[in-house]
């Protein structure tokens, strides 16, 4: 969904849920009784629906939902997404759909056939996401409806098609990235981007090329198999492997893929978007994975744990596509237990938050770079390297 985006767990008590999400630029916050309200079967939308919702907008657009069920709280996004985002909704339905081409021509034909997997593959699995997932999918689903039809000036009359929970999954869940054109990969560009992988070193250095394109992929795969899971199996685990780690053989698993299929469809619109985003498939990690605090803003090397980083650093998308540091291991410390003992130690994210400290960056090109300072931890050697000296609280 359009809109900046974070996530904080339900919180359950007595049948009633309190949950948030979305702070600034599409934030809101809500509150609902959980349940499933009933739909009209015969237009798939239940009058009911707005008398189950509240929506109080607060400072600078911020919508507060409150309401009594899940699909009730889907409605109540879709209609949002529309009033404040307008036909790109409808459009991005359409796209994912795979029926672009009836508002755009002929220029959309090659993003309606990738569609085209991605949707069916939607309505193949969509029993299979658990009831409160579809739920709110249908919901969405009635509320893009229920606006597009009090407010048909607004849009062209392509948009009349009424959405279904499958737009919604095919979408959220199994779509192409905004804008990918996979029609236009030729088997050679494919190939190449195969041959990349092979000649990879399999690291996250800044200078080392073929990480970007095995991270996109990996997420795109893992995410669509994790987002199929049914919370009431296995608690909503997903195994990604076809051999699962094994204390028995440590060091030869996990191996293999649990879905060959998702994965093999899933790497052309992982190649896709990094070409789209990064422009070109071989883009340097560092180039793309950055330090970025004060004035620094240097590639650092390192991934999330999940992809089998040592290093592990967490990333989040800046505004300019790059991904900026955000976690991970920020404090390294090395002791060395000799007498005395010797340290070394980087803060990435410096000793004071104050930007106007300082302190605040002055260590962030240092961890990019994979340097230490030395800690000092003697009284004497405490005392000879001094900068200033102050009581706490007194003048």
């Amino acid at each position: 969904m359009p809109g900046e985006t974070s996530h904080c767990r339900h919180r359950v008590a007595r049948g009633r849920a309190s949950a948030c999400a979305r702070p600034a630029g599409f934030a809101l916050a809500v509150s609902l009784s959980i349940g499933i309200a009933p739909v009209n079967a015969q237009d798939g939308f239940d009058p009911a629906l707005p008398r189950q919702v509240e929506v109080i907008r607060t400072a600078y657009g911020v919508p507060h939902i409150y309401a009594d069920n899940l699909r009730a709280l889907g409605y109540a996004l879709g209609h949002l997404q529309v009033e404040d985002y307008g036909e790109r909704v409808p459009r991005g339905l359409l796209r994912a759909r795979g029926e672009l081409a009836v508002r755009e021509g002929w220029s959309a034909l090659d993003s309606d056939f990738a569609s085209r997997s991605s949707y069916a593959r939607a309505v193949e699995t969509y029993e299979r996401l658990h009831q409160d997932t579809r739920a709110v999918y249908e919901g969405f689903a009635s509320g893009v409806n229920r606006y597009m039809a009090q407010h048909p000036e607004e849009f062209a009359d392509w948009a009349t098609s009424p959405f279904t929970g499958h737009d919604v999954a095919a979408l959220y869940v199994y779509r192409p990235s905004a804008g990918l054109d996979v029609g236009t990969l030729d088997p050679a560009s494919v190939t190449a981007a195969l041959e990349l992988l092979e000649r990879w070193d399999n690291s996250a250095a800044p200078d080392s090329r073929g990480g970007v394109l095995f991270e996109r992929w990996w997420s795109r795969y893992t995410e669509t198999l994790e987002a199929a899971a049914d919370p009431a199996v296995d608690n909503g685990e997903v195994e990604l492997f076809a051999v699962p780690w094994s204390s028995e053989a440590p060091t030869d698993t996990p191996r293999g893929l649990a879905d060959p299929t998702l994965a093999a469809r899933a790497f052309p619109l992982a190649l896709a978007e990094t070409v789209e985003r990064f422009g070109a498939s071989d883009v340097a990690w560092g180039d793309v994975h950055r330090v970025r605090r004060g004035d620094v803003d240097v590639p650092v090397g390192g991934c999330a744990g999940r992809l089998g980083c040592f290093r592990v650093i967490n990333f989040r998308d800046d505004e300019d596509g790059r991904r900026r540091a955000v976690g991970g291991d920020g404090w390294v410390l090395g002791v060395e237990f000799t007498s005395p003992p010797r340290a070394v130690s980087v803060l990435a994210y410096g000793q004071s938050s104050r930007e106007d400290s300082p302190n605040h960056s002055d260590q962030a090109a240092m961890f990019a770079r994979g340097e230490t300072k030395e800690v000092v931890l003697i009284r004497e050697d405490v005392e000879r390297a001094a900068v200033r000296r102050y009581r706490p609280g007194l003048n």
